[in-house]
């Protein structure tokens, strides 16, 4: 990491996404840097046996296998919340398997090189490396003005975020199966998410979001009407 920020400046790109208030793009920038550093990792040990990291099979379901050896070593680990297990490897995991990507599109350092002048701007890039170097899918701009108007003057933001693909999928699967939640969260285009809180000391939880196809649209709302009902078994309906 020393060596990339003398070479790219990392450290400036982390300070100045830091003040955009999206986790989901902090957690691509992680993924470049992490899986940049993880296959200069792996391709040192594999040197000397004259095999290359592009050879491995995808990096991702290797280092998932080694989350699951992780939890049956470290008790802690295994009993944290889900979002923590899964947010620290995911920079690993996808982050390696991003660069393994591409690497094999063009395989020269160089090329891995050039990700830091260009770098991606949502897991869902990290995810489909391919709507990072082929047909480039940027995030499109979501705004909860609307929304927090609607609950009135007396709710005011206190947190403002964007979770990404990769969050609403973790979300999706507290109470979905693994396969559902990916396919609910497939065709994210863009959220934005405000935790708001109110005089009488409430709080409130306003998610907005955008997607590439009406069908990807519906797929996630029905997906999150039955994730509520399972979350909330007693709760009701207050409207459309």
């Amino acid at each position: 990491h020393a060596l990339q920020d003398q070479h790219f400046g990392i450290s400036a790109k982390i300070k100045e996404n830091r003040s955009l208030n999206s986790d989901d793009r902090m957690l691509a920038l992680q993924a470049v840097m992490e899986g940049d550093a993880m296959v200069v990792m792996l391709q040192y040990l594999l040197e000397p046996a004259r095999r290359h990291f592009s050879q491995l099979p995808d990096l991702s379901v290797i280092m998932q296998a080694q989350m699951a050896s992780m939890q049956a070593q470290f008790p802690v680990f295994k009993e944290s919340p889900a979002y923590l297990k899964e947010t620290l490897l995911f920079p690993y995991g996808y982050g390696a398997s991003f660069i393994q990507h591409g690497w094999t599109r063009s395989p020269s350092w160089g090329a891995i090189d050039r990700i830091y002048a260009d770098m991606p701007v949502s897991t869902e890039q990290i995810m489909h490396p391919e709507k990072y170097f082929e047909a480039r899918d940027l995030p499109k701009p979501v705004r909860t003005d609307d929304l927090v108007t609607a609950l009135g003057a007396s709710w005011k933001p206190a947190v403002k975020n964007v979770l990404g693909e990769f969050t609403l999928g973790l979300l999706m699967s507290l109470h979905l199966t693994e396969e559902r939640s990916r396919r609910a969260a497939a065709g994210w285009g863009g959220d934005e998410v405000l935790l708001l809180e109110n005089a009488e000391g409430r709080d409130a939880v306003v998610l907005s979001t955008t997607w590439d196809t009406p069908e990807d649209a519906e797929n996630f709302y029905t997906s999150m009407d039955e994730w509520f009902r399972r979350r909330f078994p007693k709760a009701q309906r207050s409207g459309e």
